[in-house]
């Protein structure tokens, strides 16, 4: 279609800059896409101790394994992705799941208007807030699935 369009040089150059487009797009992606996975590697709480603070080697291996797949070609790197895909959307229906029952089996402080009080120790003496979140956490799901120290 575009040779009918731009003939000649013209069609061979339009075609190899939508190339560019394309490579660029999927370089871009697949870099966003390992430094993202990275992220949420570190940031779990069950990681080993000696990937503290390794962001670069492990998005770099991340991307030599997805340009690893990628190069063994496209059905190759499809037949990889539907298990996976699987994997993950089990894990998702187990997390909401669990989710939809704790919501269902216990008593929410916000709904029944009680105030959680702080646990014991000087910080409760100084404010009523809760203490502040580990640095490797931004939200309060991490000082309720973590079990608490002694």
């Amino acid at each position: 279609m575009l040779e009918k369009l731009l003939p000649f040089w013209r069609g061979k150059i339009f075609v190899l800059i939508l190339l560019g487009f394309v490579a660029t797009s999927w370089i871009i992606t697949i870099t966003l896409s390992a430094a993202d996975a990275t992220v949420h590697m570190l940031e779990n709480p069950y990681l080993p101790p000696f990937l503290d603070g390794q962001a670069v080697p492990i998005t770099v291996v991340l991307l030599l394994i997805l340009g690893g797949v990628f190069l063994l070609g496209f059905s190759e790197a499809v037949a990889v992705a539907i298990p996976l895909v699987a994997v993950f959307l089990v894990f998702n229906a187990v997390i909401i799941g669990a989710g939809m029952y704790d919501a269902v089996t216990q008593p929410v402080p916000w709904l029944t208007g009680r105030r959680r009080s702080p646990p014991p120790g000087p910080a409760s003496a100084i404010s009523p807030d809760p203490p502040s979140l580990p640095s490797r956490c931004w939200s309060w799901a991490c000082q309720v699935s973590r079990p608490a120290s002694a």
